[in-house]
């Protein structure tokens, strides 16, 4: 029923079209595909343009990024074609609607996520269908060529995991020696404002215990893998980041707040407490590199 009246529609704008315009505008042979369901161009007539394009959108490969420019200059030949050869307005008019794989293929916004042939290849199938029907030599998208065009995810060095996983073992071991250190110390015995000799002993005796614990930190932090590239594995960069962050944290174990120069308990637990929790995040990143 709607196949009808779509066809219904469409001969009367044939119909008007042919009153208003002239002779030329008037193609039995459109009025004939559309009722056909066939599109409004012949396929055979631009078999060359349609695959050069599709041997881009339907390669036995993962897509790159120069594909998306290779798309857009076969869209532009084929469109600069139809404008060539057409001559009746519902042809110019569908054919204006390959224009719009150009802005689908437009890689100005795409940052730097993985180049994915999909959604234009199925715009594409789309256009396809409106302006040409169909046609036996036609590509369609299969689920196999969906799995050979899905980019293989980065891989993380095997060697910089390594050096990674024995950062955070030696980071867990820090913890458990800090806390017992922060222990051993203990909270402020002083007032800011009236410091004593008990007071004045504890400060020196958390100064030293600071200048050390900075020095191992230190000593752990030479031993990081380098940076992750932008492009490199999601979940080793998510790792690495985790890592550091727990880092900073330690940091902060022997730091006081306001006038105590000296940290009290809730604070450096605290602190301990979210690097062990940066850390198990760091540990679920690796384990994810290990299931994939």
């Amino acid at each position: 029923m709607l196949l009808r009246l779509t066809a219904i529609i469409v001969l009367m704008s044939l119909v008007l079209v042919g009153c208003t315009g002239s002779g030329d505008d008037r193609d039995s042979k459109t009025e004939e595909r559309i009722l056909a369901g066939r599109g409004f161009l012949d396929p055979e007539a631009y078999r060359a343009e349609i695959e050069n394009l599709e041997s881009v959108l339907y390669k036995d490969a993962p897509a790159d990024f120069a594909d998306f420019g290779r798309v857009t200059a076969a869209t532009m030949r084929l469109y600069g074609k139809a404008m060539q050869q057409e001559k009746h307005p519902l042809k110019i008019e569908a054919a204006q609607r390959i224009m719009f794989l150009r802005s689908r293929a437009d890689m100005s916004d795409v940052g730097f996520s993985t180049p994915d042939m999909a959604a234009v290849r199925s715009d594409w199938e789309g256009v396809r269908l409106h302006v040409f029907g169909e046609a036996d030599w036609f590509h369609k998208t299969t689920a196999g060529l969906s799995r050979v065009q899905t980019p293989a995810a980065p891989a993380a060095d095997p060697l910089d995991v390594s050096e990674l996983s024995r950062v955070i073992e030696r980071l867990e071991d820090l913890i458990g020696d800090g806390r017992r250190e922060c222990d051993d110390l203990g909270e402020p015995v002083y007032e800011p404002t009236r410091m004593s000799q008990d007071g004045e002993a504890q400060v020196d005796d958390w100064r030293t215990f600071h200048k050390d614990w900075s020095d191992r930190i230190d000593y752990i932090a030479d031993r990081m893998p380098s940076q992750p590239s932008w492009n490199g594995s999601q979940d080793f960069t998510m790792a690495h980041q985790s890592v550091g962050q727990a880092m900073n944290e330690l940091r902060l174990v022997p730091v006081g707040v306001g006038d105590w120069v000296t940290p009290f308990r809730g604070a450096w637990e605290g602190r301990f407490d979210q690097a062990q929790r940066k850390l198990e995040e760091a540990r679920g990143h690796l384990a994810n590199l290990q299931r994939n």
